[in-house]
């Protein structure tokens, strides 16, 4: 079995150049997205981001925690399991594919095997005390055993104050042929073909669709012949009667539900609970605040800038 090589070495690297070296290849965390596992990011995000148009991620707390809790996880897993861990400081490249990089939090000494730390709140759904572990860590141990060649990846999950769970994910060869291959079309067919995937629909998809379509600060206006989409068009549409006759079902149920509750404010139906009480919304009057107070409106307003999409049927021309 060839062993990764060395791609780039991390000791003293920034935030911001490691961010640009990750951008040459798929690593860990972009795999679960890949795979079809991720809550947070799609195919098409990565595309985005790998194609340079999403700005760099701005760190919040809890990546900054979860970066800083490293250290504690793997001295916790050291402590628990009589291993010895330790860090490469390093980018690591796959001996046949070099878009594939991992950049692994810890080698295990002496083992065939290497170590993925992380840090989760309380109220993950995970049972990770009967042993689940969640498909998006999964996917990623699974793309640093196919980096590595190693025979097995351990995960270390420190979940909130309620746990320390660790588990040892074996070396499963059908499915490091699945990612792998998963990868290398995503990798030639897209980023280096230039082709977006498909999107799934997803917050995130949206995202990077309004990065990858940012217009200049003075557009024209222009218009483009979008040849082919027919069939696009039609399943919208039909997409959009079904969602309307849904909305007005749901209505209709609600509305003989409310009827049924007349004043009151709870009620109860089999396995079912109804909550029907009354709620105070504040909205504030701009129409009112903009006439008495111009100025602190001008001061305080906000404008974003949105590029909605309507879609309209044309009125049909005598011969069509």
């Amino acid at each position: 079995m060839m062993e990764a090589k060395r791609a780039a070495e991390t000791a003293g690297m920034s935030r911001g150049q490691w961010l640009q070296a990750r951008r040459r290849g798929i690593g860990g965390s972009d795999a679960p997205a890949l795979m079809g596992a991720s809550p947070w990011a799609t195919p098409l995000s990565v595309y985005a981001d790998k194609m340079g148009f999403l700005p760099e991620k701005e760190e919040t707390v809890a990546m900054r925690f979860g970066r800083d809790a490293e250290e504690i996880v793997a001295r916790w897993f050291a402590q628990d399991t009589g291993k010895k861990v330790r860090r490469l400081n390093a980018i690591l490249q796959h001996s046949r594919y070099p878009w594939m990089l991992a950049n692994i939090d810890r080698k295990i000494q002496g083992e065939s095997a290497g170590l993925e730390c992380k840090t989760t709140s309380a109220f993950h759904k995970t049972d990770f005390e009967a042993g689940k572990i969640p498909p998006y860590y999964y996917w990623q141990c699974v793309h640093y055993l196919a980096v590595t060649n190693l025979e097995r990846w351990y995960l270390a999950v420190i979940c909130g104050n309620s746990g320390f769970y660790h588990y040892v994910i074996a070396r499963n060869e059908e499915h490091i042929r699945i990612l792998t291959e998963r990868e290398k079309d995503f990798w030639i067919n897209h980023v280096q073909a230039g082709v977006p995937p498909e999107p799934s629909g997803q917050e995130a998809d949206g995202i990077a669709i309004g990065a990858m379509n940012a217009l200049a600060e003075a557009p024209e206006c222009t218009s483009a012949e979008l040849e082919g989409l027919e069939e696009v068009f039609d399943q919208l549409a039909l997409a959009k009667a079904a969602r309307s006759a849904s909305e007005k079902q749901i209505a209709v149920l609600e509305q003989q539900i409310k009827i049924s509750m007349a004043n009151a404010q709870r009620g109860r139906c089999g396995r079912w609970r109804v909550s029907y009480c009354e709620q105070i919304r504040t909205t504030l009057d701009g129409k009112r605040l903009k006439a008495e107070l111009p100025q602190v409106y001008e001061a305080y307003k906000k404008a974003n800038t949105i590029r909605p999409l309507l879609v309209r049927e044309a009125e049909r021309e005598e011969g069509d």
